[in-house]
């Protein structure tokens, strides 16, 4: 996913598990922002259905969330917010090793808890 901006205008962050409740959160708020996202998902077609439902909820002007694969959006930004599972991080970075470039910011927004990783909530 190539992505081409006005030097003016804010960078497209791209939300990897985007279609879950904490991505879809941010990616709302990031929009509203005037922030352009790009929102992934394992399922592309979650990720349509979640960029739908969060462009009906913004105002006019404001950038609509481009929708694609966890591999796509992460291709097509430098600042990467993931919002999996704490759970799911195996799998994930398994999926997006070949995806990351050098430099690429990269945030986890998740927390893990003791449940997710059988014992303390720090390991």
């Amino acid at each position: 996913m190539a992505v081409t901006r006005d030097t003016d205008s804010p960078a497209p962050v791209a939300i990897v598990g985007g279609s879950g409740a904490l991505g879809s959160a941010l990616a709302l708020r990031l929009a509203l922002g005037g922030v352009p996202v790009l929102l992934g998902s394992r399922e592309p077609e979650r990720a349509a259905q979640a960029a739908e439902r969060i462009a009906g909820r913004l105002p006019e002007g404001a950038p609509s969330p481009q929708p694609g694969s966890n591999a796509e959006v992460v291709a097509g930004a430098q600042v990467i917010l993931l919002c999996v599972p704490f759970r799911s991080h195996s799998e994930t970075f398994t999926n997006l090793s070949g995806h990351l470039r050098p430099g690429q910011l990269l945030i986890d927004a998740t927390v893990p808890l003791a449940a997710a990783v059988s014992g303390k909530a720090t390991r």
